[in-house]
């Protein structure tokens, strides 16, 4: 299976995250996994 294409963004602060979720409202949090 190939999976869907997509934007990997790595926040370095909690507030660079949350200004990333704020600029993409189809933006997801991947947090301890290893597959997407």
């Amino acid at each position: 299976m190939i999976p869907a294409q997509f934007d990997y963004v790595r926040a370095n602060t909690l507030d660079e995250a949350v200004s990333l979720l704020a600029q993409n409202e189809d933006a997801k949090i991947l947090a301890g996994g290893h597959s997407l």
